[in-house]
């Protein structure tokens, strides 16, 4: 008995399975086949059974000892995505003291016509240089 986790769509005996299956290979050539993990363990695990006598998949819904089998290396593969910051950490992490410019007009650069005007803070990253034209 073989467990493999799948890290993209890959085709099983003529039948394509998708990211994140968990496929279960038997001694007696059987197939199972699951990607059904958005319940309770303790309902009944939708699968594909391969059966190589007659050469064809079936659909079956079961619970037993390859079911667990089954659910150990999903739970053991899978990966858990943290939820993403929301928008106001972001906000929070930007604010910072800075000297707000006071009517000053910048200087002028040469003859381009580009006037450069700073905002400047004890922090550097917060520094940023404007151009106006």
């Amino acid at each position: 008995m073989k467990t493999e986790y799948l890290l993209r769509s890959t085709a099983v005996r003529n039948r394509t399975f998708p990211i994140g299956s968990v496929i279960l290979y038997l001694e007696n050539g059987m197939v199972l086949v699951s990607n059904d993990f958005r319940h309770k363990r303790t309902k009944k695990l939708e699968m594909y059974c391969y059966l190589p006598k007659q050469g064809k998949w079936v659909l079956t819904h079961d619970k037993n000892d390859l079911t667990e089998e089954i659910w150990n290396c999903y739970r053991k593969n899978h990966i858990k995505y943290k939820r993403k910051e929301s928008f106001n950490t972001y906000k929070r992490m930007m604010k910072h003291d800075r000297k707000h410019k006071r009517g000053s007009g910048g200087q002028r650069l040469g003859f381009s016509g580009t006037v450069t005007d700073y905002e400047c803070c004890k922090e550097p990253i917060h520094d940023f240089r404007r151009v106006y034209n």
